[in-house]
């Protein structure tokens, strides 16, 4: 997403999309790695990637650099990123600090 920023701040449309469309394939791979063992780290995480997804379609769908082009992009990144700190949020509340292969009270 850094480089989509960059890329949108040089002005440069073809290398803004090579990255909205990096960041298509990253949330597709992501989703292909659920279900996790709690559910609601599951939904979580799906809405981040289903958001990430769809705001990098935004972007590549994005004919211009002119004034508001990337705004649907900027929504939907912004929900992807919300979801994703809660899922983050959730799975600190399930993994003990120091034992990341250890999870407390998922639920399937």
């Amino acid at each position: 997403m850094a480089e989509i920023g960059r890329g949108i701040a040089r002005r440069a449309l073809r290398a803004t999309h090579t990255a909205c469309d990096g960041l298509a394939t990253d949330a597709g791979n992501a989703l292909g790695l659920l279900p996790t063992p709690d559910r609601r780290l599951t939904d979580d995480l799906n809405t981040a990637y289903l958001d990430l997804a769809r705001a990098a379609q935004r972007c590549s769908e994005a004919g211009s650099l002119t004034h508001g082009a990337f705004d649907p992009y900027r929504r939907g990144a912004r929900a992807g990123m919300a979801a994703l700190r809660r899922a983050e949020a959730r799975y600190r509340a399930l993994v003990p600090k120091g034992r990341p292969g250890a999870v407390v009270g998922a639920t399937g």
